[in-house]
């Protein structure tokens, strides 16, 4: 924890490249020592990914997402793999190879119950992928049907940030066409 919230701290103040160190030392030292503690998905994998995207090394980033995916899917924590996936999908987005992003986000999109909100984000993502692989009109369904199934969810700061994702990926469609 000393070394994750070091990283964090790091980040926060501007040194990236020291805050991934941080992080690498941190991942080192649960490996090393066989821990066996919650949390690795967000104070360490998440995190640590989050500053490759931030520096635009994605192919580090996806490495990373993938020991995430990994840890997600050995515990059984669906929601973090549907995350993981949406995570993956953008990191393949940002270099342009739209098969893989769209087949993560229909990775995370699988087993996900009808109300899932986890859907907002991957559906978003998804629209975008359509978007920037021209293919605007099924841009725009998945976007459209995305701020309907989003007005029907009870609004709170989460939900109205979504919304307003969607809302931008909606008007960013609307550009294209």
């Amino acid at each position: 924890m000393l070394l994750s919230n070091q990283a964090y701290n790091l980040l926060y103040t501007g040194n990236i490249l020291e805050s991934i160190e941080y992080y690498e030392q941190s991942y080192n030292y649960y490996i090393d020592h066989k821990l066996n503690v919650g949390g690795i998905a967000e104070y360490i994998f998440k995190p640590w990914a989050n500053n490759y995207t931030r520096l635009g090394d994605y192919e580090k980033a996806l490495f990373i997402q993938k020991r995430t995916l990994d840890y997600a899917l050995k515990e059984k924590d669906q929601l973090l793999a549907a995350s993981t996936y949406n995570n993956m999908a953008i990191s393949y987005r940002s270099l342009g190879d739209f098969r893989n992003a769209e087949q993560f986000i229909q990775m995370g999109l699988q087993g996900l119950g009808q109300g899932s909100q986890i859907k907002i984000l991957l559906n978003n993502t998804l629209a975008d992928v359509y978007k920037d692989s021209g293919r605007n009109r099924e841009a725009e369904r998945v976007i459209t049907e995305n701020i309907l199934f989003q007005r029907k969810q009870v609004p709170d700061f989460e939900t109205a940030y979504w919304l307003l994702s969607s809302y931008i990926t909606a008007g960013d469609i609307q550009l294209a066409k």
